[in-house]
């Protein structure tokens, strides 16, 4: 098996891969990147550890799934649906904290919560969604989906290049090596973001008891430059001392992990947060290979992981097979969060 394990990576890194890892702690392709919404699939994926056959439509290559040994949670833990079932309310615009300026001054932090009526069930998880566009343009919007199925759900702004961002104690070691004040204004956004997305974790967190969030089960999702940063907090962020809840997975549409200041996907530890990567392997934006990358470094710290290799897809993923992707990402959820790694 591990052989033709071996056999299936190296066919898919001669096709997918076009360019070696860029160092660039944020993807430079191109000057801009484009928010988007939730990304589509090309593919379906496969059980490594027990093979099956796989679900309709047929995909044009093989995805990869890694997850350990595992029986189910105790009943009584409160499990999302897989499918759309709960009435969400939405509060917009909520303030959710601060972000320092170059200038002096502190810009107004906002999120959108999407919350499900699950009536006296719960605990439930908490997702928080990080838009892309590059670190210089996009904004959030409310996660229906994930609070249609039982998700607290969070969408977050964050300080971009255009606000001339000046982050703050919490993350200065990370701050620094990327060169400070002297760096520019869109390395200076990365690094607020990181900032950002623990801020929003700190004011959710500090309301879980009202909002009844399993603190236990916190997952980020983002695209582009979104997912950079919220592999960044998952993977990186330790590596600097700067400290954050614990997160148990993250949904990583096209990004991708620092070489230059993480070491790449070597950042990730064993224990640490499942992932769900999807990437079209003709993305010009932010190289196929970093994908590649995560995959390597995920296998190499046995945690757990699912990869989609989206065939001749760009950086622009949305398409016809969109809701097969959602439900793809919910259903890896599930296997990661609901069950437990058997001793």
């Amino acid at each position: 098996m591990r052989k033709l394990l071996l056999v299936l990576a190296i066919g898919v890194i001669l096709l997918g891969a076009c360019a070696a890892p860029s160092t660039s702690p944020i993807p430079t392709e191109t000057p801009t990147l484009n928010p988007t919404e939730t990304p589509a699939p090309s593919t379906t994926p496969t059980l490594v550890s027990t093979p099956k056959p796989p679900p309709t439509p047929t995909p044009t290559s093989t995805p990869t799934q890694v997850t350990p040994t595992a029986t189910l949670v105790p009943a009584a833990v409160f499990k999302p649906s897989l499918e759309k079932r709960y009435e969400v309310s939405v509060e917009e615009a909520i303030v959710y904290g601060t972000g320092g300026t170059k200038d002096g001054g502190r810009m107004e932090l906002l999120l959108d919560l999407a919350l499900p009526d699950t009536g006296t069930d719960g605990p439930r998880p908490l997702l928080v969604h990080i838009h892309g566009g590059s670190f210089t343009t996009g904004s959030r919007w409310p996660q229906w989906d994930a609070a249609e199925r039982g998700w607290v759900a969070a969408s977050i702004d964050y300080r971009l290049a255009g606000d001339e961002p000046l982050p703050g104690q919490r993350v200065e070691k990370f701050f620094y090596a990327i060169g400070g004040e002297s760096g520019s204004a869109r390395d200076r956004a990365f690094v607020a973001s990181l900032e950002d997305t623990l801020i929003a974790l700190d004011y959710l967190l500090s309301r879980a008891d009202e909002l009844n969030i399993d603190t236990n089960r916190i997952v980020l999702k983002g695209e582009s430059a979104g997912a950079f940063t919220a592999l960044t907090v998952a993977y990186c962020a330790d590596k600097f001392e700067v400290s954050g809840p614990t997160i148990a997975a993250v949904i990583d549409f096209a990004g991708g992990i620092s070489e230059t200041f993480c070491g790449g996907a070597t950042a990730i530890d064993p224990g640490e947060a499942a992932v769900f990567i999807a990437h079209g392997t003709e993305d010009t934006v932010v190289s196929y290979t970093r994908a590649l990358s995560i995959v390597d470094g995920a296998t190499a710290a046995e945690i757990t992981y699912e990869f989609h290799p989206l065939e001749g897809v760009g950086h622009d993923w949305l398409g016809a097979d969109q809701s097969r992707m959602v439900s793809l990402t919910y259903e890896f959820l599930d296997r990661a969060l609901y069950k437990v790694k058997d001793k």
